[in-house]
């Protein structure tokens, strides 16, 4: 397939993360890779009251997340945001999407071409090429002898994954304005508003760079002691346990790289 013609790469960073660009310049510019693009990333702590009031709806947030969300938070979905608005005023039918500290697998071209040719862009989807914590035995689909797409249970961040033009449409139309995290997958499944895979074994980590973010901090909860307790011992060690994880079949995938 003509370059030109193969499925394009978004990559969303910081215009002054020059170390992070020139990480993903570097496995990007390889023989073969298909065509990418460098996204300028939103900085959340650097937008103005009326910039956040254009991008951000905080009762929307506080209604879904019952709290308000970081600037680090809001300028990343932003970030992801403005990237499906490019897919949908250009007409890209799909897209892969990564972020600036995202490290790619050996296998990343091979196993993208099997992945890609059954990926139907008027579907509402989603594939996570990242690491999740748990995924659904149930409903596997072959991607090839090694690789499977399974139903994410328990899955975080978005510095990697594919997305359709019908997905993109799905999310601005959910969200005209930025009211959730941008990796809220397993809601996006829950309220319908697109389908979400992952891939298993997952095929982009992270480097050493995503220990410190440059676009800003998530939201991190302490939590009151009691409510810990009883996630712990009574949802963790009773429910999900005996109930939860056989009737899903869920699996839990280590994080290796």
């Amino acid at each position: 397939m003509d370059a030109e013609r193969r499925t394009p790469i978004f990559v969303i960073s910081l215009p002054d993360a020059l170390t992070r660009r020139r990480l993903m310049q570097a496995q990007l510019e390889l023989p073969g890779m298909p065509p990418y693009r460098l996204i300028d990333g939103v900085n959340g702590r650097r937008l103005h009251d009326d910039e956040l009031c254009n991008v951000y709806d905080d009762g929307g947030a506080r209604l879904r997340m019952g709290r308000s969300l970081t600037l680090g938070e809001i300028g990343c979905a932003t970030s992801h945001f403005d990237v499906y608005r490019s897919m949908v005023a250009e007409g890209i039918a799909v897209a892969i999407i990564l972020e600036d500290d995202a490290l790619l697998g050996s296998q990343f071209l091979c196993v993208m071409d099997r992945l890609l040719i059954t990926v139907d862009p008027s579907r509402a989807q989603a594939i996570l090429l990242s690491h999740v914590v748990r995924y659904s035995a149930w409903g596997a689909r072959r991607v090839d002898k090694m690789h499977s797409l399974y139903r994410p249970y328990e899955a975080y961040g978005g510095h990697a994954y594919v997305i359709t033009i019908a997905g993109a449409r799905a999310m601005l139309a959910a969200f005209p304005r930025v009211a959730t995290v941008g990796d809220d997958w397993i809601a996006y499944m829950r309220e319908r508003i697109m389908d979400v895979r992952a891939l298993v074994p997952y095929l982009v980590g992270t480097s050493l760079l995503s220990r410190r973010s440059q676009i800003g901090e998530r939201y991190a909860s302490p939590g009151h002691p009691l409510v810990r307790w009883a996630r712990k011992y009574v949802w963790g060690k009773l429910v999900f346990q005996l109930v939860v994880k056989p009737t899903l079949r869920l699996h839990r995938q280590e994080q290796t790289w």
